[in-house]
């Protein structure tokens, strides 16, 4: 399951020489029309059988119709959460004053990151990873990054934008089936929003299982609004904590916030809002 909704390049979040977040602006794509998103969103409820198929995903990228994915981008909240260090494991990265290449590329192996004191780095989990931008941030803040994707098209996407980087995993494989020891963090970018409802209660079950216990889940939290149908389908923080919380996850400080204009994706701006959460029991 894929779950990035928006045909538009991004700001990245990059940790720069002195461990400052810079964000590159990069050349966004003529955003669509309302009678072109209303096809797009037409088909894919189609394809996907209002987001329980999952072959409809596949089906998707092969027809190049994935609207959802940021090719070469990341939201800009998330990049700056990532560089600020409060995330479990990257205080050292945040700090580091390796050189950058093409912008992301910067802090990879320099973090002493190990939790452990085996010299590990720590993991993160991207479900719904599409062409895997989020996995280049990751592995360049210290993070051993997994990306998983329903669909075997999007994982040859990814393979190929990401070949020859360090630290990064991308695997054909379905979310609520993965089998593998748990990891520090986790991102959920529009994932939540791409599945049918009926499959929200699986989709908490499954984080608990996968994020360590004080481990942390970053939730991006897109589209909230009344929208009817989908995918995406409308989210809101009060459906993350309730399904969230009993699952044995906490929030952290205040709770979700809503975005800033400028925190937010092109096109986007009312409609994101972030959480973060930390697994509080096995």
């Amino acid at each position: 399951f894929t779950g990035k909704l928006l045909r538009s390049g991004l700001c990245f979040g990059v940790l720069g020489s002195q461990g400052a977040v810079r964000l590159d602006q990069h050349m966004a794509a003529a955003p669509l029309s309302p009678e072109e998103r209303d096809a797009q969103r037409r088909l894919l409820e189609k394809l996907t059988e209002q987001g329980a198929k999952a072959e409809g995903w596949d089906r998707a990228w092969e027809q190049s119709l994935t609207p959802w994915d940021l090719r070469g981008g990341v939201n800009p909240a998330w990049a700056a959460l990532i560089a600020s260090g409060r995330l479990p494991s990257t205080a050292a990265a945040a700090g580091s004053t390796a050189d950058t290449t093409d912008g992301i590329d910067g802090a990879h192996a320099s973090a002493d990151a190990s939790r452990d004191g085996t010299g590990a780095l720590p993991r993160a989990l991207v479900p719904g990873c599409g062409s895997g931008s989020d996995l280049k941030l990751l592995a360049s803040a210290g993070y051993t990054a997994v990306g998983v994707d329903i669909s075997a098209k999007a994982v040859e996407v990814a393979e190929d934008a990401l070949a020859g980087l360090p630290n990064i995993e991308v695997k054909c494989q379905d979310f609520f089936q993965m089998e593998t020891d748990p990891f520090d963090l986790g991102y959920d970018y529009t994932f939540l929003c791409a599945l049918n409802p009926s499959m929200r209660e699986a989709w908490a079950a499954a984080w608990a299982r996968l994020i360590r216990p004080g481990g942390e889940l970053v939730t991006l939290m897109f589209p909230v609004t009344n929208k009817e149908s989908g995918p995406p389908f409308a989210v809101s923080p009060g459906l993350y904590r309730h399904l969230l919380e009993p699952a044995g996850f906490a929030a952290v400080e205040e709770g979700p916030r809503k975005l800033q204009d400028e925190e937010c994706a092109p096109g986007r701006a009312g409609a994101e809002w972030i959480g973060r959460w930390v697994r509080t029991s096995a």
